[in-house]
């Protein structure tokens, strides 16, 4: 848990906010747009830019590909829920933009080494 909150600092001070208005932009939308899945190249068009050029200018911007930046989001997310709420996995899994709880646990586990539940029985104790 401490390690976790070590990122999360680090996180808020390294990518909380950018220089580039554009790629500030980019951060809300998919910060907005979690929960229904983050389509990069929409928000790359949206900004003006071509993907090539949006990936570019995200890595410079925050130090992160911006899918590390979805997936540090989502863990953040998942381990908050799992920590603060009674929610299902598969509720969680969805709140997180996940297809379906299966995934999201393999995913998860992945990350943390941990299953969603044994996350949260950990966090509990």
């Amino acid at each position: 848990l401490f390690d976790d909150l070590i990122l999360q600092d680090a996180m808020k001070t390294r990518r909380g906010k950018s220089t580039d208005m554009l790629i500030d932009t980019a951060l809300q939308q998919i910060r907005a747009s979690l929960h229904l899945g983050v389509d990069l190249k929409s928000i790359a068009a949206q900004s003006g830019l071509s993907y090539v050029q949006f990936l570019r200018r995200f890595k410079q911007a925050t130090g992160i590909p911006p899918t590390e930046y979805i997936i540090e989001l989502r863990l953040k997310k998942a381990k908050a829920l799992l920590i603060d709420t009674d929610l299902l996995v598969k509720e969680i899994a969805i709140a997180c933009g996940f297809e379906n709880e299966y995934y999201f646990s393999n995913f998860f586990k992945k990350h943390t080494s941990l299953s969603p539940s044994a996350f949260r029985s950990g966090a509990r104790m």
